[in-house]
């Protein structure tokens, strides 16, 4: 079974293990940082959640429930977030879809989304293999 990730949750998991300065509860990046990825309210709290449903991040919403009502109001990086994102970067770097020794960030993203993507799928059905 293949699984997926589309370009908005890749997108928010390469802005929050880019930005934050380390992992876990302490390492929040609040919602109006995160209008840096382009996202909106509602897909910010799809792709978060769906992020937090494989440990990648973990989140603090507003309205104490999961709801219509609920929304992120800040996102930290947990380590499995991190070492998902250093194999879809050694993976491009692989491929020479980026540059070696560059940190994969929104920039870099931007430029390589459709291998970016292709790549983060394949390596989440890898994370789901040994997990699973």
């Amino acid at each position: 079974m293949e699984y997926r990730i589309n370009e908005d949750e890749l997108k928010l998991l390469t802005f929050v293990c880019d930005k934050a300065l380390g992992f876990g509860d302490s390492f929040m990046i609040q919602a109006k940082d995160l209008t840096e990825t382009g996202l909106d309210s509602a897909a910010l709290t799809r792709a978060a959640t769906y992020l937090e449903g494989w440990g990648f991040v973990h989140t603090l919403t507003a309205g104490g429930s999961r709801g219509a009502s609920a929304s992120v109001l800040s996102v930290g990086p947990l380590s499995l977030g991190e070492a998902y994102m250093r194999e879809v970067a050694a993976r491009l770097q692989a491929d020479n879809k980026l540059e070696r020794g560059k940190r994969l960030g929104l920039a870099a993203l931007s430029g390589i989304m459709d291998a970016g993507l292709k790549v983060a799928v394949s390596v989440l059905s890898d994370v789901a293999r040994r997990h699973l």
